[in-house]
């Protein structure tokens, strides 16, 4: 049922842009409602101290998270150089966006072509919207997927629906996690292209 409403708003997201394109009102608003969102999340943090205790406890046990995500996005964009004909650091530098797409785009863009950074700026959307999708409808043995998925946006767009999907004890996992990502991101699309 979560996944047909989180698919249900996506797509009434999508046409709603489409309708009202270069409303920058609206932009300003949903960027009030994000950090309204995270500032929510946080102060149930802060109401549940010992959820607050056992994300951190939990956080200990998943330092690693980043560099799983590194690895399989770069594993999977040596798979899609391969299947797509693609220049391997190209693929590589698209793939390993991981979910950072305003950045991952106008990276590209700037340092290859448009044609290419558009690309970059699409995969990487797709890939939040992914971890929107897929995170509440994960198996409850592959729940961590979700973050690993969601890349740089766990600490910000993809936070709440985390947080909703895989409990409060997932946060500072998800803080971490995006953080890494985040700060990691510019170093290695500046060594690939």
């Amino acid at each position: 049922m979560k996944a047909t409403y989180t698919i249900t708003a996506l797509i009434t997201g999508i046409l709603a842009g489409a309708i009202i394109r270069g409303a920058n009102i609206i932009m300003q608003f949903l960027d009030i409602l994000l950090f309204a969102l995270i500032l929510q999340v946080g102060i149930e943090v802060g109401l549940e101290y010992e959820n607050l205790r056992k994300s951190i406890e939990t956080l200990r046990n998943q330092l690693y998270l980043p560099i799983i995500t590194i690895t399989t996005s770069a594993i999977a964009g040596i798979i899609g150089a391969v299947i797509l004909n693609m220049d391997y650091r190209l693929a590589l530098a698209i793939s390993l966006g991981m979910g950072w797409y305003s950045f991952t785009g106008a990276y590209v863009t700037a340092k290859v072509n448009p044609y290419y950074g558009a690309i970059a700026f699409i995969a990487n959307m797709l890939r939040e919207t992914a971890t929107m999708i897929i995170t509440p409808i994960l198996p409850k043995k592959m729940r961590r997927a979700g973050i690993i998925i969601g890349g740089a946006t766990t600490m910000d767009t993809t936070l709440p629906i985390i947080t909703k999907s895989l409990g409060e004890e997932n946060i500072m996992i998800s803080l971490y996690h995006g953080l890494i990502i985040t700060i990691i991101i510019p170093l290695i699309l500046s060594i690939i292209i």
